[in-house]
């Protein structure tokens, strides 16, 4: 057979591609490459130089480091000091941050004329980490029609779901507690209930022994509350704009075309009032768009003066958010003396390696602030009653995150997705004359998440999502509600954080992320993990390493046995399943769409082939 010129090259290119693929799995798992000159000036002992494109920020921590600099075949080092450190007191210090490569000669010399050749090594990272930052489609709406995105945009319900409207409760109250454990929730001190208003309350509700946060950041969990979709789709943020290593585009604020939970309520023809309690949740960054007045106070005993006909109420209250500042009524009452303001996000607090006293009188501190926050929940309960709203009152309780105290390494939250920080406490109790409030008292442990309750609120009033511009990750917790979902492990859990950070001297952000799921027995988490979140002032950057852990949680619920290297292969579906989790809205009914995850593409195959002239 005679091929064409056109047959020909493509069946070369095949081969060259084929012979790099296998010539780069059979390579050892590093990249080299070799500093070129001219470097730039960084001031005193430091220069500075651009790294090949692609190759992503080395891990922060010089112990866990995968980047080695060579000088005529002699490492140098320390690896990741910080660029002060660089500049004056040189000696083969060096660090690699958003694209660069900062570095100093062995002796202090100027690198470009010293005639010395310098290599850069990097160990490449094992399958499921090296690729598992998806880019964020552009536009999440990418997929809807015109008139679903106008629907979004300016609300409104269908003419048909006005009938499903007819029985609709006078109030919805969320209360949130910012920072407050499940375990810590229903926690029992010589007998007694922690939080007895909480736990009284339990009788009078749903309550879900299972719950997820979807995430252990403040903004990321409230949008992903507010919108009912996971964290890789709503795509909001850390606060501050970083330097992505992927390129794409990122989200700190809520896109406006969202329809949030607010704006259903709102059409559903609800009054919403909220309280903008924190930084993390303002006007201005599209977290409050449905929500008609935002001047519900938290600290008073009364939110209201004047109760409208339908209410839809929001807040949040910080409760056990460090610094924690416990009462004097609440350390009495614990018969503990513990500090009366005790930060976990201090230099001395969250950076230190903990004593076990010490940690012992932060979670009593902790503990304190727990019984402050009952108080002010007793209160608001109390305030429903006497509006006459109880028997008519969808009322919802629940938490944010979670807190740390040293279970893996660190307190407080937003660095990590373990157990401690993103199970969460959730208490639904429903009007009397809906058929799930005979379900009231009971505990159900079926997995579920905070995204559920905008599902269930759809489905309790308009019977399904089909009333909603586009299809809600979330799913309504009536099957568990209805005994029709027997299955405790169904549901499957997506969870992510994000962290901005800098290094010392450089002005740029770089964005770091850790991603977790959570599916049958197994949960995984890939990314990155802070090893602390704040460090002295001196050292104004997180320092951290790149990870892939994976958990029996059904059995080890403390997350103490990875079983990363022996079932490295579930590890990579479920990286390959938190890629896939970036992908657009879906109009309701349609089949969901994955956006393909790039490959991770081996640079020394580029170079052969661009070498070779075919890219």
């Amino acid at each position: 057979m005679i091929l064409s010129p056109i047959q020909f090259t493509r069946v070369v290119l095949l081969g060259v591609v084929a012979l790099a693929c296998v010539s780069a799995a059979s390579a050892q798992d590093v990249f080299e490459f070799a500093l070129q000159r001219p470097f730039t000036s960084n001031g005193g002992a430091a220069f500075f130089t651009s790294v090949p494109e692609g190759w992503r920020s080395d891990d922060m921590s010089a112990s866990a480091s995968r980047l080695e600099l060579f000088e005529d075949g002699v490492a140098l080092g320390p690896a990741h000091a910080s660029h002060q450190e660089i500049r004056d007191a040189g000696a083969g210090r060096y660090s690699h941050w958003s694209g660069g490569l900062y570095f100093s000669s062995s002796d202090g010399s100027d690198p470009n004329a010293n005639g010395r050749e310098y290599l850069a090594r990097v160990k490449r990272l094992p399958p499921g980490q090296e690729d598992y930052i998806a880019v964020p489609p552009r536009d999440p709406f990418v997929l809807l029609d015109r008139q679903a995105i106008a629907r979004a945009v300016a609300g409104g319900l269908p003419a048909d779901a006005s009938a499903a409207l007819e029985r609709r409760p006078r109030l919805v109250y969320w209360y949130t507690i910012d920072a407050l454990r499940a375990d810590t929730a229903f926690e029992d001190i010589d007998g007694r209930p922690l939080m007895p208003a909480l736990q009284a309350f339990a009788k009078d509700a749903v309550r879900f022994d299972t719950a997820y946060a979807a995430s252990s950041f403040t903004k990321i969990s409230t949008a992903s509350m507010f919108t009912g979709l996971s964290p890789a789709r709503h795509r909001v943020m850390h606060g501050v704009a970083p330097v992505w290593p992927q390129g794409g585009e990122l989200t700190f604020d809520l896109d406006q075309r969202f329809y949030t939970l607010a704006e259903f309520l709102r059409d559903a023809g609800f009054s919403t009032f909220t309280h903008p309690y924190t930084i993390h949740v303002r006007p201005g960054d599209g977290m409050l768009q449905g929500f008609e007045r935002t001047d519900l106070a938290s600290s008073q005993r009364a939110p209201l003066a004047e109760l409208p006909e339908r209410l839809f109420a929001y807040e949040h209250i910080l409760g056990v958010h460090g610094p924690y500042t416990p009462s004097a009524e609440a350390r009495e009452a614990l018969s503990v003396p513990v500090a009366t303001h005790v930060d976990p996000a201090s230099t001395d607090w969250f950076s230190a390696e903990l004593s076990g006293a010490a940690l012992s009188e932060l979670r009593a501190a902790y503990r304190a602030e727990a019984v402050d926050a009952d108080a002010q929940l007793a209160q608001r309960l109390e305030w429903i009653r006497e509006q006459g709203l109880w028997d008519d009152a969808v009322v919802i309780v629940t938490a944010d995150h979670g807190e740390g105290f040293g279970e893996h390494g660190d307190t407080q939250h937003t660095s990590t997705l373990y157990e401690e920080v993103v199970r969460v406490p959730l208490l639904i109790r429903f009007p009397e004359w809906h058929r799930w409030s005979q379900k009231h008292g009971e505990s159900f442990r079926n997995r579920v998440s905070l995204i559920d309750v905008y599902a269930t609120l759809v489905d309790m009033l308009v019977g399904d999502q089909d009333a909603l511009p586009y299809a809600l990750d979330g799913a309504s917790l009536g099957p568990v509600l209805d005994g029709d979902e027997r299955d405790l492990l169904a549901r499957d859990v997506f969870l992510r954080t994000t962290f901005s950070t800098r290094v010392p001297g450089n002005s740029e952000r770089t964005l770091l992320t850790a991603d977790a799921l959570l599916s049958g027995r197994l949960k995984a988490q890939i990314g990155w993990r802070m090893m602390s979140s704040q460090l002295p002032a001196q050292h104004g950057y997180a320092a951290g390493e790149w990870f892939g852990e994976l958990y029996d949680v059904t059995r080890d619920s403390a997350e103490r046995e990875d079983l990363a290297v022996r079932r490295r292969d579930e590890l990579e579906r479920f990286a390959a399943r938190l890629r896939a989790q970036h992908r657009p809205l879906t109009a309701v009914g349609a089949a969901e769409v994955e956006t393909p995850a790039a490959e991770a593409v081996d640079p020394a195959m580029l170079e052969k082939l661009r070498a070779l002239g075919y890219l």
